[in-house]
Formats: structure tokens, C-alpha cells, sequence
């Protein structure tokens, strides 16, 4: 099939149906035909998904001694959602898969041909977002690609990030994977508002607290972030609601042309 399948896990924020929108249209953009794979927390309102695959739906009561939607932390209903996203994967044929967090979303309309070739010349299985910007050195879930369903497994690993620092996250355990890491050519804050290899945007803190990061969180970024020229959380949602496309063509400096 010689479609594109997006998959993504939504939380049942406030926010959700903000971020399904920018994602489905800047999909619509960037890419061909495709299709979109949701896995929906027991809090979203499945009415906005209506145009979507809803893979399932994540209920507390199968799982009463877990710790619910502790992104950064374990991440338990988020990798429940992964996994079962990579289930339907692995089940449905598609020429390539794409997973987002939902505050994720391609923006450059050439970044599946520029991926393959990547990923051709490197021989690696898939590609995946690196937050070095977050001290992190794993392939975060927030973008991941690959045309091999069976590249898509998820864990919580244990590790140490670039302080040395002790960490327990939600990973793509594929170990062959391409790295995608923050590119911004103009940047409105350290964490926030990442723009990885030129071709995929995400927000960083679309339902979940800044204070969460834990870049920010140890104090890494104090210095630059009490210096001006620097937005807060609440201005940078509020420039990208206002315009998206601007918003983009402002972190990349380049105007995107599609088709």
C-alpha cells in the first residue's frame, strides 16, 4: 500500500484538539495520502477523533495499580499507547509509519523522500527525535519513522542523560535508529518550540508542565532563561495559535513551499 500511516497517543488535554488539527493539516501539506492511527486516553473526547483511527482507548480500570499518564517520568498510559499503536502497525501493511506525540507534526514537504535516503545511506531502521536540548541521548517517541513496523518497541529505559544524571523514560528500544536532533535556526526558548533535522516540529510541553522537563527543572537553562529576547511557555502557544505557518517559517528562517 502506498499510503502513509501517522500514529499518535492523545492525552484528553484541553489542548487536544488544537494539536489534532495542526497535525492533520500540516500532514496534509507534507505528505501524500495517508491515514491516522490514534490511541486515546479514557479523558479525550473520542467526538474530535471522529475522522481518525481510534485504535483503542486507555482505561485506568485495567490497570489499578499503575501510575496514570506520567509523561517523563514512566509514562505508563503513554507506552500502553505505543505499544498498541505498533501492534496495528505491524498488523496493516503501509509503505511508511510515522509516530508523533501529539504536540508533533512534519513540517518541510520533502521529509519522507529525504528520511528513506537517510536511512538508505546510514543503514539504520528508523529515524527518531534526540533532545540533546533536554540532556537526553535516547530516540524519544515524540517523532519517529520507519517503513519496518517491527522497528517500532517501546520500553521504559534506564540510562544517565549528559549531566551523568540518573533517568528512567519512555524510548524507542530500536537501537539501529537514525538521529533527528534540534535544528532550530532562530530559537524562542532552550526546550521549547523544537524544530528536529528541518523537518518536524514539536512543542515540547503540549500537556504537560514546563517545570516537568528536566532540562529546565536541575536548573541547566537559568542563566538564558532569566536573559531577555526569551519567551514563556504562554507566549510561544499563543504566536503559533495565531499563525502557525509564520510561526514555523520564523524557527526555520525559510519559507516552505507545498504543493
Amino acid at each position: 500500500m502506498n499510503k502513509l500511516l501517522v500514529c499518535s497517543v492523545f492525552c484528553g488535554s484541553e489542548l487536544d484538539s488544537l494539536w489534532l488539527n495542526l497535525q492533520r493539516e500540516f500532514i496534509r501539506r507534507t505528505a501524500g495520502e495517508f491515514d491516522h492511527a490514534v490511541y486515546l486516553s479514557h479523558r479525550a473526547d473520542r467526538e474530535l477523533f471522529k475522522d481518525c483511527i481510534i485504535v483503542d482507548t486507555y482505561s485506568p480500570a485495567d490497570h489499578p495499580s499503575w501510575k496514570h499518564w506520567r509523561y517523563g517520568r514512566g509514562g505508563d498510559e503513554h507506552v500502553t499507547g505505543l505499544r498498541a499503536l505498533s501492534a496495528y502497525c505491524r498488523r496493516n501493511p503501509y509503505s511508511g509509519y510515522l509516530i508523533l506525540d501529539s504536540d508533533a507534526f512534519p513540517v518541510a514537504p520533502d521529509w519522507e523522500e529525504l528520511l528513506r535516503y537517510c536511512l538508505k545511506r546510514f543503514d539504520k531502521r528508523c529515524a527518531a527525535a534526540v533532545r540533546i536540548e533536554n540532556l537526553d541521548a535516547f530516540a524519544h517517541p515524540s517523532v519517529v519513522y520507519t517503513q519496518d513496523p517491527y522497528a517500532l518497541h517501546w520500553g521504559h529505559k534506564a540510562g544517565v542523560n549528559l549531566l551523568g544524571e540518573s533517568v528512567t523514560d519512555v524510548t524507542c528500544l530500536e537501537t539501529e535508529f537514525f538521529p533527528m536532533i534540534r535544528t532550530n535556526r532562530h530559537s524562542l526558548h532552550p526546550t521549547l518550540a523544537s524544530v528536529y533535522f528541518s523537518l518536524f516540529y514539536h512543542h515540547g510541553a503540549g500537556t504537560r508542565h514546563l517545570s516537568r522537563m528536566r532540562a529546565t527543572s536541575c536548573g541547566y537553562y537559568d542563566h538564558i532563561l532569566m536573559s531577555p529576547g526569551y519567551c514563556d511557555s504562554e507566549e510561544i502557544l499563543r504566536r503559533l495559535q495565531a499563525d502557525p505557518q509564520a510561526f514555523i517559517n520564523g524557527l526555520t528562517q525559510e519559507t516552505f513551499q507545498y504543493a
